[in-house]
This record gives structure tokens, sequence and C-alpha cells, in this order.
């Protein structure tokens, strides 16, 4: 037997029953520590690239799209073959961010993690990863444009002249940028001191300004100062100055309707406040036109503004011719007054020909111009082709020998077909055809790819390449993406369609729902909830929910966990950790007091938990108060104390109770089930309590116990009924006594000023103490309701309050009958 003894432990470690390490590796630890190979590429087409470290690297996409990177290949440790990854049902790649936050898509600049599982292959369940960095998209080659350009592509028009009004950039590198979403700019004359401080400027006067761009989004971190200049107004010629045609009863005028420069829908155009330069009344206006009434051309001077934002060079022979005439001309297509807009269907056979244009003075014609203008094209004659066309008819007064003067724009929009977007326009989202589109706020970039319009003519002709949309916000700015929570309308528009009935749909992010925090991290105890003590304490995610309003059941609905309710962990990208705070109640000071990971559920109590957010994030995320936080109270207990289905956490007496039956001195009825904390106490009760608290065991042989009656007491005692021993022994001890008639009456309530007695009673003759109060009146005068005490219960109440055994909370309620949850109060307080 010794020597087998003495050869167990060898078994033992054969069978691997100690703590002995192996010597050879699992094979899933191969693939883990194995190479993954990452294959992809950037909108640029810039292929993902391999660091000397073993990391891979790409820069993230300038239109915010995610990077199209994923695994290819592991090559596990020790193995000289690559294993390509590629099958979806043999192996799962999954994306995170550095600190282990799960992602869909990788689309910011930051680190990440790309992980790849063996899901049934050689090496099943094991998984390797690779590191990826995400650099900012850069702003190396931003530039500004003119945002007011009357160009096409605004991003192409560079050059900025000063007009006398406030002058708008933009910023793009080849695709505009949002503002807010992709950078935040501070600009500055050129040459300002102290750049950090100094506060931005308006783009008005000519000069050389900067900008100072920061990158937002998938150009975080990255700067880039741009310079900007502002030319002055060139004002050479008197031709750049316009003076619509004046009828008779006018006076003459003192500024231009426009003045301008350059050409319209080409870099560079600008049109200068009129207010700003003056017109003189020339004194080459002779004879009958030195006063300025009868029909005919005037002369008029252009007075130098004196201004330094314009270059003034008109010569003093260069004048304004300004048209006096008799009357306006009218106007008339086809016959017709010419409306201020017009749409020709195509599709209907309907035209729009230029030479059906007509001015006229009275009922004989006029002599005119005309010109209609698209995207920079203008043609003066023929029919009109597909697209949305300006058209302007001039009447030359001096043809017309001054009878007449005037001009008429108007609009027309050659169409291809006229649909009803109520039947034939259908939007889809995500596959499903819609008429709105509703979310709450995730983080996550809505976009126009996102979306599919479809477009049909009555016979189901496929008219969907004629539509475009675009997307804009509440203020009806139009906007590349939609990200934060707001009201949105996404707008179909066409230039060869006419489009009838509603064009729109509203597009809502709400925001998240954080007015109201749950515990997830608890439990309940017969409806009331409660979190546990834990020595290792919990995080913040397992801890505090919020109600996504969605009404998925995840199996843990119980009080703690209504269905909806998910953890406060990450949530629409945004890491709450940081904005959370756990706060203790110190009872003894009847304050708040924060605590700390990992103690924060090590002791019992009250608890909460405060979220603060701030106004950035107050955007997205709805707090309850107005100073951006949110707060849930909970109660942590040790769970060794629920004991009884009736006593809860959260009742004032939960701990009480506990400790008057963890000690032996209370039980519970219907087999320890229930306490009955509400109910009132018996007379006999009291004395099995008294009993419990002296540890007394009677003796069956001093006479005090027969076999037909039990224990001899009082003569209404039942000597063998449950407190038949404990009044007996109450009795002998001193510490209770009977009515005048020999009775105990042991199912009679008692008062609280009588348990004040019964302990006094019990303190005197069982523990020997000194239970006498020198002034029981001064000690009661404290108690709000102490005038009420009976005499002859005044001594003991008064003990009683002295050694806070009651009257903690200022009164005794000397009369009322006390409840078995006010006397575990009484008892512990008394053993305390």
């Amino acid at each position: 037997m010794g020597a087998l003894s003495i050869g167990a432990p060898a078994v033992a470690l054969a069978t691997g029953t100690t703590n002995i390490d192996m010597l050879v590796a699992p094979e899933e630890n191969a693939f883990s520590r194995g190479h993954v190979k990452l294959s992809g590429s950037n909108a640029d087409g810039t292929a993902v690239k391999q660091e000397k470290d073993g990391s891979w690297v790409i820069k993230a996409n300038a239109d915010g799209a995610p990077v199209e990177v994923t695994a290819a290949s592991v090559k596990p440790l020790g193995v000289d073959k690559d294993i390509p990854v590629t099958d979806k049902d043999a192996y799962k790649v999954t994306f995170a961010t550095a600190d282990g936050k799960a992602v869909d898509e990788i689309v910011e600049p930051g680190s990440y993690v790309i992980s790849v599982e063996d899901l049934k292959g050689d090496y099943k369940g094991a998984v390797a990863t690779a590191k990826l960095t995400v650099k900012a998209a850069s702003l190396k080659n931003v530039t500004w444009f003119d945002a007011d350009s009357t160009m096409e592509k605004q991003v192409e028009d560079n050059t900025l002249v000063y007009t006398g009004s406030e002058l708008h950039v933009g910023f793009a590198d080849r695709v505009a940028f949002t503002e807010g979403e992709d950078y935040a700019v501070k600009i500055l004359k050129k040459g300002t001191d102290n750049v950090e401080s100094a506060p931005g400027v308006a783009i008005k006067d000519a000069g050389d300004y900067v900008a100072y761009v920061t990158g937002l989004g998938q150009y975080k971190g990255q700067t880039k100062q741009v310079e900007i200049k502002v030319n002055k107004f060139e004002l050479s010629q008197a031709s750049q100055v316009v003076v619509n045609d004046v009828i008779a009863s006018e006076s003459a005028p003192s500024h231009a309707d426009l003045i301008y420069f350059g050409s319209k829908g080409t870099e560079g155009y600008a049109e200068l406040d009129p207010s700003l330069v003056k017109l003189e009344f020339s004194k080459e206006n002779t004879g009958e036109q030195q006063l300025f009434q009868k029909p005919g051309a005037y002369k008029f001077n252009v007075v130098n503004p004196l201004n330094d934002s314009i270059d003034f060079t008109v010569k003093d022979s260069d004048k304004v011719t300004v048209n006096k005439v008799a009357a306006y001309a009218d106007f008339e297509y086809d016959g017709e007054a010419i409306q201020d807009s017009y749409i020709v269907n195509k599709a209907k056979g309907e035209s729009f020909d230029l030479g059906k244009v007509r001015a006229l003075n009275g009922d004989k014609k006029a002599a005119f111009t005309v010109s209609a203008t698209r995207k920079g094209s203008t043609v003066s004659s023929g029919e009109l082709t597909l697209g949305k066309w300006e058209v302007t008819v001039t009447v030359d007064p001096k043809s017309n020998n001054y009878q007449v003067g005037g001009s008429k724009t108007f609009t027309v929009q050659v169409v291809k077909d006229a649909v009803n977007a109520d039947v034939n326009v259908f939007v889809y989202y995500d596959g499903k055809a819609v008429t709105s589109v509703e979310k709450t706020y995730d983080g996550k970039d809505i976009v126009k790819s996102d979306f599919t319009v479809k477009a049909f003519n009555d016979d189901n002709t496929d008219l969907s390449k004629d539509l475009s949309f675009n997307f804009y916000d509440a203020d009806g700015k139009k906007v590349n993406k939609i990200t934060d929570a707001g009201t949105y309308t996404l707008k179909i528009e066409s230039d060869i369609l006419v489009l009838s009935g509603t064009t729109e749909i509203p597009v809502t992010v709400n925001k998240v729902d954080l007015s109201k925090l749950y515990v997830i991290g608890g439990d309940s105890w017969y409806g009331a909830p409660y979190v546990a003590t834990h020595a290792n304490d919990l995080t913040y995610a397992q801890l505090v929910g919020y109600d996504t309003h969605v009404a998925v059941s995840d199996s843990k609905d119980d009080a703690n966990d209504r269905e909806g309710v998910e953890s406060l962990g990450n949530v629409a990208e945004v890491e709450f950790n940081k904005y959370l705070k756990m706060e203790i109640f110190d009872e003894a000071k009847q304050e708040w007091v924060e605590v700390s990971y990992p103690n924060r559920l090590k002791d019992e109590g009250k608890r909460r938990v405060t979220l603060t957010g701030n106004k950035e994030l107050a955007k997205n995320f709805e707090f309850a108060n107005d100073d951006y936080t949110t707060t849930v109270e909970f109660i942590v207990v040790d769970k060794d104390k629920l004991v009884f289905n009736d006593v809860k956490p959260g009742d004032w007496f939960f701990d009480v109770v506990f400790d008057a039956q963890a000690n032996k001195w209370m039980n519970g009825y219907a087999d320890g089930v229930l306490f009955g904390a509400h109910d009132q106490i018996t007379r006999g009760q009291v004395a099995c309590v008294l009993f419990n608290m002296a540890g007394a065991d009677m003796n069956e042989t001093d006479g005090s116990f027969n076999e037909v009656f039990g224990w001899k007491s009082f003569d209404d005692v039942d000597g063998k009924a449950y407190y038949g021993e404990a009044i007996a022994w109450a009795k002998q001890a001193g510490v209770v006594n009977g009515y005048g008639d020999g009775t105990f009456r042991p199912d009679a309530p008692v008062t609280r000023e009588e348990l004040a007695c019964m302990l006094a009673n019990y303190a005197k003759k069982v523990d020997q103490a000194d239970v006498t109060v020198e002034d029981a009146d001064k000690v009661l005068s404290s108690m709000s309701d102490g005038s009420a005490v009976s005499e002859w219960a005044k001594g003991s109440v008064a003990w009683a309050v002295e050694n806070e055994i009651m009257g903690n909370a200022g009164f005794v309620n000397a009369y009322n009958d006390i409840t078995r949850a006010e006397t575990a109060a009484m008892v512990v307080n008394y053993k305390a």
C-alpha cells in the first residue's frame, strides 16, 4: 500500500489532473499565431500595404466610403503554405477597433484588428488576427472655390472678386467637402498674429486671407493652411454698368441696376453692389437732352467710388447710356402674352420655337433680339432642346425711335415626358420601396448609394436615368450625406422630366433615447430589483442599459431588463464608459460619494450611476436633464440576505430582518418562506423572541413541565403551544408579567411601549444591565410624541430612546401595535 501511495502523484500527472503545462502546443496555436494576409484598396485604387513590423496600412477614402479591405489568407506558424480564407462558410472575417469595438465596415482613420476564425477546418475554433492602420485621407491637395459661383461646376471656380458683400468659399479635392462633416475652418486676414486665439473674419474686402482647415471624419487629424486671394473689382468700361430702360414718367437714375465683371457662368464672374457706384447726369446732354424729360438716349458719368477694393479706370469720355422710352413693349409667344415659365412636353409633340417670340408697340411689331441660355450655351433661333432654358427678349429703344423699350426674361423647360410621381415614381431604401425613412442615430451615414429611384411613364417605359435626387437639411441646405439626428428631405429632381405629385420623402434620424437608464447587470427578488455584491466589480457595459424602443426579446426580460433594453457600453459608435460615474450613498453623512473600479459593487448600499454628456453629444442623444445628465439608482445587496419572499431589497427593514433571523432570534412563517414584516406581533411571539435572544433552555425535570399540560406559566397559556416554553421561561426570568386576573393573553398584540418594557426587563434580568434613566421626562421631550407615553412605561421607553433602541426617527408611537419588522429593528438595535 505504501508503494502505491507513493506512485499516485505520477498517475495524476499523466492524466492531466494537475496544472503541469503541456510540452507540445495544440495545433490551433499555429493558426492563431499565423500571418494574416490582407487584400483590397481604397477608392483611389491604392492597395493595402504591409509594413516592416507585419502590420498593414491604407489611407481612408476622401468621400467617406468604407475602404474595401479584407483577409485573403492565413499562413499558420511553421507552415509554408497560405490557406485561402475567402470561403465565408469555412472562415469568419470580422473587423474591430483597437479597443475591441466590433464594426461592420472600416471608414474613419484609426487602428483596427481584422480577425479570421476557422469555423470547420483543421484549426476549428482558432482565430488569427492582423493589425490595420487606416490613415486619415489627406488634405494635401485641398483647394478653395467660390461657393457663390455661377459656373455649373463651382469647384472649378478659383477666382474671387470683390462685390461689396460677404463672399463664401468652399473646399474641395476634386469634389466639394461638407463643412461640419469633413472639415472645420477659421479664416483670417493674412499676417494676423496669435492665430489660435484670433477670431475668424468674413471674406469681403480685396486682399489676402488664410483659411486654417481642420479635418473631421475621414480627414481627422489632418490640417491645411489654404491661401485665398480676393481680387479687386475691375471697373474699366462703362459697358459694365447696366441701367434698365426708364419709362417717361420716371426721374433720372442715380445708380445702376447691374454692374458686372466677366461673363456669367464663367470663372471670376462677379456682380458689384450697385449702391457703391453713383451715376451722374452728364453735361454732354445738350439741347432738348439737358433735361431728363423726353424719350431718347441720355449720357451719364460713372463716378469714381474711391473704394480700395474697386479698381476704377473708366475714362471720362466713356459714358453710360440710359434710354428713356415712352412706354414698355408688350411681349408675346405664338400670339399670346409671354408667361413667366413654360413646360414643353416632347412626348405630347410640343415644342418651343424662338421664332414665335414677338415684341409689340401697341399692335405694331417692335425691333427686338432674343436669346436662350442653358448651362453656358446660348442660342438665338430655332426650337429649344431638352433642358431648362432662360430666355431673354430685349427691345432696342433706338431702333424703335425710343417709343418702346424694356425686356422680358422667362424660363422654358423642355421635357421628355410628364410623370405623376404619386403613381410612377418609386424610391427604394435597403431594397424596399419607401415613402419615408426613419431610423435612430447610429453614427453611420445615410448616403445616396443607399437609395434607388425609379420612374416610368404610363406605358411602363423606364425613365429612371432622367431623374436625380439630393438630400436637404431642415434649413433647405443641400447635404451630401445624412448622419446627425434631425429632419431631412430627399427631393427627386429632373431637368428633362416634368414631375407632378409628391416628389419629396422625409428622412428622419431620431436621437438615441438616453433619458432613462436601466440596470441590466442585476436580478430581482420577487419583483424587487437589486444588484448583488461583486468582489471583482462589473463594467458599466455589463451594468447599465438604455431603451432602444425596439422590442426584441433577449431571454432576460425580467424586472431589470425590458424587451429592447440594451447595454450602454458602445452606442452609435460612442464609448460611453468615460461619461459615466458611480456613487454610493453614505448613510452617516447623508451624501453621495463617488466610488471607483474595482470596488464599486464590493459593499452593500444605495448606488447611483450618472451619465454626463455635453452639448455635442446632445445633438444625437436625448438626456433626462438640461445639463445633459441622466441618473439611475439601485441597491446593492448580499445575495445571502435574500431569505424571505416578502422581505425585499429596498425595504427599510431588509437588513434588520436578516440580522434577526441570522441570529435565530426570529423565524418566518410557511416553512420559513415568509416573514410577515407588516403583521402585528403577539405577546406570545415576543416571548419566543426574548427566549431565543437569551439562548434559554428550560429544564423539564424541575416541575414546570408535565406531559399532560406542557409548560406551566399562565392560566390562559397552552403549555404545549409553540410559545409555551418561551412564556414559561419569560415568567420565571421576570422578563414578562401577566395581567391582574392571572392571564397572559399570548395572542394579543403588543404596543411599542410594551415591547420597550419587555426589552428593559430582559436587559435587567438576563443581561444584568442598568436600565435606569436619570430624567425620563427630559429624554422623552426629545421625541415629538414623548408626552404621550404612558406613565407606567416612561422609564423603559426613555431607556430605549437613550440607547437608540427606538425613537431614531424622532418619535416613538407608544400606543401603536408594533409589527414584526419593527420588533426586529428594536431587537437588533438592542443587540448592536
